[in-house]
């Protein structure tokens, strides 16, 4: 992307003047430093599980937001694509949990003490 945009723009359509620094600095203030501490406390308050289940429900979330409010586009193939990673990730859950199983020694025994 880079090579692209010095190849397609002069080398002078990189200055930023000063509302445009401040602009990107609070962008990145909020939307980076602020989440992080934000998860921190909210695995504080609430646990790692919970957090982690609501963290998995984000980028769908953020998909139905820019659909609604941006109207950006969601196609089949989006919607593809977000089945397989879900498939994905359950298959791959329940292979963990499978092994996690196998590993273990059982509760009984045939045998008596």
């Amino acid at each position: 992307m880079v090579l692209h945009f010095l190849v397609t723009h002069p080398l002078s359509a990189l200055a930023v003047d000063g509302n445009g620094m401040l602009l990107m600095l609070a962008i990145g203030t909020i939307s980076t430093v602020i989440p992080a501490y934000c998860i921190s406390a909210a695995i504080g308050l609430v646990g790692p599980e919970r957090t982690a289940i609501i963290g998995n429900v984000s980028p769908i979330v953020t998909v139905g937001l820019a659909v609604g409010i941006l109207s950006e586009a969601f196609t089949e193939w989006h919607a593809a694509a977000r089945r397989w990673c879900c498939l994905a990730s359950g298959c791959s859950e329940e292979r963990r949990r499978q092994s996690e199983l196998m590993s273990r020694p059982p509760r009984w025994s045939l045998r008596r003490s």
